[in-house]
């Protein structure tokens, strides 16, 4: 599966951190200020969440957007605001809200094509081809700022075709996805992703649309594009196999029951809190606790509440909701501004210099 496509307005999505006077108050007469933004994407993405990956999206509508709304608040949007200040970005509160309409209309297919061109106006550039640039959105039309050569500023390019070079989907040509990605700094490359029943992974084989499971694909061997409700079909009792990706229906887990003389696994429902439990995905506890049980004692396992804001905490019992383990026990995440130790503090996740900064861009 794959992440959201980055282009228009849902690059804000990785590039959104509070201010102060601009864009003025609430959204009204369908225009999305630019201050309800965040909010705004938070709900649009997370639509598409349910929508597109059903069985694997197990937070309700309202916690969805409630834990995407800081991030996306505090990922980057001091550069749209530099931009939009410097006439390089200008605004459009009503084109904002057209756009999200359409992508919400493109549904599962805005995964993997480019946003509709009412996007390239909402939030619009005024770099030309060629010329320096910091974000993708300070770019004319549909370009992006390629940092392909690791330099900084970048520079305005056109979007990339079929074989050539990328570092996120919004580098490519529309229906191409940046494929081959690995870890932070990696270069992939753009390519159409295969659809349902096509072949994908393996060594020449490319990957599966955003909203498809490649089963029984790896790095070496290949496997066949299929839809998520395929992969996780699973009802009530029935066997569930986590190592052949059989899973089960939405609302269920499928669980470890048997070690030896084989292992076995089978959909359960959701557990009462405090009862025993075994190894499963997903995890089968209520919703603020965690299932103790661990790949060396699949089978021991204790529906355990999650430690809450400054209760002790650890890799194996990981903070309630969008709290984080900071030396030992829960903290809130941290706005762009505050002071920080690591990046895992900020919401951005980005704490250079000690100081939690919005999401990554080449500064000149």
């Amino acid at each position: 599966m794959g992440g959201m496509r980055r282009g228009a307005l849902l690059l804000l999505a990785s590039a959104v951190s509070p201010i102060s006077g601009c864009g003025g108050g609430s959204s009204t007469g369908g225009a999305v200020a630019l201050v309800d933004l965040p909010r705004e994407l938070s709900a649009t993405q997370c639509g598409l969440l349910a929508q597109c990956f059903g069985a694997f999206e197990t937070l309700s509508m309202q916690d969805c957007v409630d834990e995407l709304e800081p991030r996306f608040r505090n990922g980057g949007f001091v550069a749209i605001q530099s931009a939009i200040e410097s006439k390089r970005v200008s605004y459009d509160a009503k084109k904002a809200r057209a756009c999200l309409d359409a992508i919400e209309k493109q549904g599962c297919d805005s995964l993997s094509t480019r946003n509709p061109s009412v996007c390239d106006d909402a939030l619009s550039g005024s770099v030309p081809l060629g010329n320096a640039c910091s974000i993708d959105a300070e770019c004319a039309g549909n370009a992006h700022c390629d940092w392909g050569s690791g330099t900084c500023p970048g520079v305005c390019a056109a979007p990339h075709t079929d074989g050539q070079s990328c570092v996120a989907d919004g580098d490519c040509a529309d229906s191409l996805i940046c494929q081959g990605l690995g870890a932070a700094g990696s270069v992939g490359q753009c390519r159409a992703p295969a659809t349902g029943g096509q072949v994908c992974l393996g060594t020449t084989g490319p990957e599966c649309r955003p909203e498809l499971v490649c089963l029984g694909g790896t790095a070496t061997a290949s496997g066949t594009c299929a839809a998520i409700d395929i992969v996780a079909s699973g009802k009530l009792g029935e066997a569930c196999d986590l190592t052949a990706q059989k899973l089960c229906r939405a609302g269920l887990s499928c669980a470890v029951q048997t070690v030896t003389p084989s292992l076995t696994f089978s959909c359960i429902a959701k557990l009462a809190s405090g009862a025993p439990c075994t190894l499963a995905i997903p995890d089968p506890c209520q919703d603020d606790e965690i299932c103790t049980a661990t790949q060396n004692a699949p089978t021991t396992g204790t529906c355990t509440p999650m430690p809450k804001l400054d209760e002790a905490c650890s890799t194996a019992i990981p903070c309630n909701g969008d709290l984080v383990c900071v030396a030992g026990k829960c903290a809130a995440l941290k706005d762009t501004g505050a002071t920080c130790a690591s990046d895992a503090e900020c919401y951005s996740g980005d704490c250079p210099n000690s100081v939690c900064v919005g999401g990554a861009f080449c500064t000149q």
